[in-house]
């Protein structure tokens, strides 16, 4: 190849593989967006539930506060994700509102979540791995502890044992003794259409 080819060669090669590059990121843009068979799980638990809620105020409480709570779910964006309402009220907690946004990531293979509530002022990030067959998603959050201001690990599974029921229990880890305890436990059953 003469001298005057090799550059010509050379910027014709990067010419080629640049854009050949560039036609292929819209084309995986375009599948990342296309909703999935994972998608299922959480598009199946659409509609309203009604639940009776157990909270333990804190580690080596024996005696939970019990109250009742509305989950509405409704499936937005096409699908992709679900929006997750809760309302309720505790004794000694009172009224308690709090909304979830949750969907399937089909770059990352795992469910994702936010979540908020009227107690807190922390936004809650986190991930959710299906159990083998498919009936318990089990997430792992991370959130800000008021009392030390240092990371925490909030772990919550959603089983469903038969249709129209659901078992909602929450798992905060103690930052104290750095143990997990049950924080919060929640019987949902769905309300007729």
């Amino acid at each position: 190849m003469n001298r005057l080819m090799k550059p010509l060669f050379f910027v014709t090669f990067v010419t080629l593989t640049a854009g050949g590059l560039a036609l292929t990121q819209p084309v995986k843009e375009a599948t990342a967006g296309v909703p999935l068979k994972m998608h299922g799980p959480m598009e199946h638990i659409a509609g309203v539930w009604t639940g009776r809620a157990k909270m333990w105020i804190g580690p080596g409480i024996q005696e939970p506060v019990e109250g009742v709570c509305t989950w509405r779910v409704t499936p937005i964006l096409g699908g992709r994700y679900v929006r997750c309402e809760v309302s309720g009220s505790l004794p000694g907690v009172g009224p308690f509102t709090g909304e979830r946004v949750c969907g399937f990531d089909t770059v990352t293979g795992k469910f994702v979540g936010s979540w908020v509530d009227n107690q807190s002022n922390d936004i809650i990030h986190g991930t959710g791995e299906p159990s083998e067959d498919g009936r318990t998603i089990t997430w792992t959050y991370t959130s800000s502890c008021p009392i030390t201001g240092t990371p925490a690990m909030i772990r919550e599974t959603h089983t469903t044992t038969v249709p129209g029921t659901m078992l909602f229990e929450l798992f905060v880890t103690d930052t104290g003794a750095n143990k997990e305890f049950k924080r919060v436990r929640v019987d949902f059953t769905r309300l007729p259409a």
